[in-house]
């Protein structure tokens, strides 16, 4: 296991302890997938204290089609926590549409909400199906400058991508355009994918932490073959992750597109 931990705003010993999930990159394909994804969910169900929400970080499903998505859709529903998502450029069509993600998960590419007193943000960083050298397009720049004006800047800043915001060669280039907006506010710290392997760069005191692929075929791009998704807990005035193995790391695995 591997973790993190950043300081949260000063009163945070005042809020209330609770914990998230964050799985990503779990490219579902076929039913073999499904199985999988039963175990991961099976996972999330046996932790203690039950999570207060999980979050899918983007590329739920391998190739965006309604039937890819509608599957991940049916196996996470009936979690008994909140499932809030992030879509990831998998989660386009081959011919870039985004519509069936839309249809399944909601009309809001970015969003945001609270819990346990820290403010949450959930952004789209993808440019369709790119993969490298990509931009953070400006319906989601905009966005976000008219969000934060209704964002607290003492309460703890979460931020929930597809693509990493630390530095890492697959981060979008105009990547400091988006962290540059979130200075002023209490930013502790983003959970993304993308990557494809457990990265913990802190910048200026943020962790813009990436997190390895919860996909039964796909290989991490660190070498690891552990798979899995990140706890992230909030407790004594801290927000912490470690890295939570499903299976035991003997499934086939190849290494494909990102």
């Amino acid at each position: 296991m591997a973790g993190a931990a950043s300081a949260l705003a000063s009163g945070a010993g005042e809020k209330p302890d609770f914990q998230f999930v964050v799985a990503n990159d779990l490219h579902y394909r076929d039913e073999r997938c499904g199985a999988w994804l039963g175990k991961v969910t099976a996972a999330i169900r046996a932790l203690h204290p039950q999570p207060a929400f999980v979050v899918l970080a983007g590329d739920l499903a391998e190739s965006g089609t309604r039937e890819q998505l509608g599957a991940v859709r049916e196996i996470f529903h009936p979690l008994p926590m909140p499932v809030r998502t992030v879509i990831g450029n998998h989660d386009y069509t081959d011919d870039q549409r985004r519509e069936p993600f839309l249809d399944l998960f909601g009309q809001t590419l970015n969003y945001r909400f609270r819990e346990g007193g820290c403010e949450f943000l959930a952004l789209d960083t993808t440019q369709g199906r790119e993969v490298f050298r990509t931009r953070i397009a400006n319906e989601t720049l905009s966005w976000l400058d008219a969000a934060l004006p209704g964002v607290s800047r003492s309460r703890p800043l979460i931020v929930l991508t597809h693509f990493p915001l630390g530095r890492n060669w697959l981060r979008p280039v105009n990547s400091a355009s988006l962290i540059n907006r979130l200075r002023p506010f209490a930013f502790q710290a983003s959970f993304s994918g993308h990557w494809h392997g457990w990265t913990e760069p802190v910048e200026r005191g943020v962790h813009l932490s990436t997190g390895r692929c919860c996909s039964w075929w796909r290989a991490n791009h660190d070498g690891s073959p552990l798979k899995g998704f990140a706890l992230c807990r909030v407790r004594d005035g801290m927000v912490r992750h470690e890295f939570i193995k499903v299976g035991e790391g003997d499934e086939e695995s190849g290494c494909g597109p990102i």
